[in-house]
């Protein structure tokens, strides 16, 4: 029996790849899939369909197909609309990840990220991504898909047991393997068109494979960056309609403290350069993340000036965002630390009143955390600042080891 997202596949002429799965939420999760199905119905017939067989759109271009639509500037995406009528922008949705090296113009489109900016990159896409991010241009290596599933499935279940529902952030649904023949041909086409330095850093992902991934979003995954930028009525008038930017700001604060609760760093200095769940491409207009890929766990292995830098980036990056949100960002040459200042005011008021609202029975803020936030003295703010009296060289820090019996009497051959 053909279902309602093949039906509507069918109707526009779309492709099929046939899945071959590689993680899947109804095996891998299936307490967080089970309240999904709960809280939205109709995702359970659309998965059904996607674990047989995953559209594929006509173009890698921003447009609207039925059901089926890709936002401006998602080059690695598009979305299936679980609407059961209305219009697309007013449901929930199934993100589907890396699916452009099966579509025709996969090659144009590589054209076109040889020649074209990346925000404030000094590199065309073609060598930023691979270069600066280790990402493959415009296609999705299984290694990233199986850890952005993993962290998103990971978080789900946290939040799902101590909150008593899914955070917003992505529901990792399948993860689906590329063939190796497909996967091949996606190789030549790389090799051909990317420098050679880029082909380099991205051909050992390339030989591990390549991958779709699928996943569930609460909304039509707006971004931040993508403000004003909306070129189909439809999603203007859902974002014009839809955006409070109180309730959004507030929603993003909420969501990271929450975060923190659950044992997690929103952002480490580990992902410097590489973008942060609460960065301005990255946060989504309903509150939301939609990249959970800076998201790291906090564990033994995580110091002191380690985590609270971590968290200080954490907040300037959801500052940036909320002042280009806010549209504070261009300030004055003229006295001009107003709007910085007021909007950390403001930040730090929302994420005061978080720490209170979010607090749940066994969950705990790090102390470290508080203290950042909040000294309370003198001893607090030294305890904050205290500093590791960190080695430069190996050769003192063997003999400093040596001194202080940590040797373990280990050498190298």
């Amino acid at each position: 029996m053909i279902n309602q997202a093949e039906l509507h596949a069918n109707a526009l002429g779309m492709g099929f790849e046939s899945t071959r799965t590689v993680f899947d939420l109804s095996s891998e999760g299936k307490s967080v899939f089970e309240a999904l199905a709960k809280h939205t119905p109709q995702v359970r017939e659309a998965f059904e369909a996607m674990q047989k067989n995953i559209p594929l759109p006509k173009t890698a271009a921003a447009n609207v197909d039925g059901r089926f639509y890709r936002l401006p500037n998602h080059n690695r995406s598009f979305c299936y609309s679980l609407a059961e009528s209305g219009s697309v922008a007013d449901s929930a949705v199934l993100v589907i990840k890396g699916s452009e090296p099966l579509l025709r113009d996969f090659p144009r489109m590589l054209d076109w990220m040889l020649q074209a900016p990346l925000r404030r990159s000094t590199r065309v896409m073609s060598d930023h991504f691979p270069l600066a991010e280790g990402k493959i241009p415009g296609a999705l290596s299984l290694r990233e898909a199986m850890r952005e599933a993993q962290t998103a499935l990971d978080v789900q279940k946290q939040h799902l047991v101590h909150y008593g529902e899914l955070a917003r952030i992505p529901v990792p649904l399948l993860v689906h393997s590329i063939s190796e023949q497909r996967k091949d041909i996606c190789a030549d086409i790389l090799r051909n068109k990317l420098s050679l330095s880029a082909f380099d850093r991205i051909e050992p992902l390339l030989q591990k494979g390549l991958a779709i991934y699928v996943y569930y979003y609460p909304s039509p995954p707006i971004r931040a960056n993508y403000q004003g930028d909306l070129s189909t009525p439809q999603f203007r008038l859902f974002s014009e309609k839809t955006l409070d930017e109180g309730s959004t700001v507030s929603n993003w604060a909420r969501l990271l403290i929450r975060l923190l609760y659950l044992g997690y760093l929103p952002y480490s200095v580990r992902n410097e350069g590489l973008g942060a769940c609460v960065d301005f491409g990255n946060a989504a207009l309903d509150g939301g993340f939609c990249d959970p890929d800076s998201i790291i766990e906090i564990d033994d292995r995580i110091d002191d000036e380690f985590f609270s830098e971590s968290v200080i980036q954490t907040f300037k990056i959801l500052q940036n965002t909320v002042e280009r949100l806010l549209g504070l960002s261009d300030s004055s040459s003229l006295y001009p630390s107003i709007e910085s200042f007021v909007c950390w005011q403001y930040i730090q008021k929302l994420l005061k009143a978080a720490v209170a609202s979010e607090a749940r029975q066994n969950l705990h803020l790090d102390n470290r955390f508080r203290k950042l936030m909040a000294p309370e003295d003198v001893s607090d703010v030294r305890a904050c600042t205290r500093r590791k009296n960190r080695v430069a060289l190996y050769t003192y820090f063997a003999k400093r080891c040596v001194q202080d019996q940590h040797y373990s009497g280990d050498s190298d051959p």
